[in-house]
């Protein structure tokens, strides 16, 4: 199954990446030279994705410059400017923008690295995994061995057929949620008109046994933390960022931050740096 429409939740104030993000939304913050926000957008073009909604609130003007001039999307804008949504409301706002068929929901600060050329991508794995008729939502999950720049803590338990419940209730199997959704907008047609969080919607799903996971094939990077906790490792005043390549793991610094690897020469004040092979030994997989 091939899912032509998407949601990329991008409106957040980023105020875990301070000082980074008062002069930049964080999907602008730049990995290996390039924003956050465009390796979703690119892994939802690379799985066949056509339209895409992208909310906006925090620095709006610089998220409409740079989506202005991003090619091989038909991008349209859930303007939030006047009030933050949440993650809830943002999306059940940005699906009034899209048709009935089913969507992929992603996150704009986290993503997986090393897809392979002439393999399913993770999203079109998980689009191929949703079946409306036993979910409501399934989740690219991964363990937390598998995650950099997490905050450390586990979001579900996975069961033997699939299904998840929150860690809290059950830590028997635990997962971490991986930033992307395949469900259908009909879920969200009883949602509050004003701003509340997903977490709603993920309960309701448990409830009914509608909750389900699909692996992520490759590591996670979740670079939404200016704290950089390395696998649920403390905070380090150092670090801008944490990102994860092959099992390698490297700090990302500001240059404010001089204590850190250095940046390279000719990144901006909004660059985090990429790992090199070197900054972390191979972690055992």
């Amino acid at each position: 199954m091939t899912i032509r429409q998407a949601m990329v939740l991008a409106a957040g104030l980023g105020t875990r990446m301070r000082p980074i993000t008062d002069t930049i939304p964080k999907p602008l913050v730049k990995i290996d030279g390039k924003p956050m926000i465009d390796y979703a957008l690119d892994s939802l073009v690379a799985a066949g994705v056509e339209r895409a909604v992208v909310n906006v609130h925090h620095f709006a003007d610089q998220m409409l410059a740079h989506l202005r001039n991003y090619r091989g999307l038909d991008i349209i804008i859930s303007d939030e400017q006047e009030a933050l949504m949440n993650s809830g409301g943002g999306l059940a706002k940005g699906l009034t923008l899209l048709n009935r068929n089913n969507v992929f929901v992603m996150n704009a600060d986290l993503f997986w690295i090393g897809e392979q050329p002439g393999r399913p991508t993770n999203l079109q794995r998980l689009a191929g995994f949703f079946d409306s008729e036993r979910m409501d939502m399934a989740l690219l999950c991964v363990g937390i061995e598998d995650t950099t720049g997490h905050n450390g803590k586990n979001d579900f338990s996975l069961a033997t057929d699939g299904r998840l419940t929150r860690y809290r209730d059950d830590p028997s199997n635990p997962v971490v949620y991986a930033g992307a959704i395949v469900m259908n907008p009909s879920l969200l047609d009883d949602a509050p008109k004003d701003a509340f969080n997903l977490n709603i919607y993920f309960d309701k799903a448990i409830a009914r046994g509608r909750l389900f996971r699909h692996g992520a094939r490759r590591p996670l990077a979740d670079c939404g933390n200016a704290g950089g906790n390395r696998r649920g490792g403390g905070n380090d005043p150092q670090v801008a960022g944490v990102c994860l390549s092959h099992g390698r793991a490297a700090p990302a610094t500001h240059p404010d931050n001089p204590g850190g690897p250095p940046l390279p020469e000719n990144a901006g004040d909004d660059a985090l740096r990429w790992p090199t092979d070197d900054a972390f030994p191979a972690r055992g997989r």
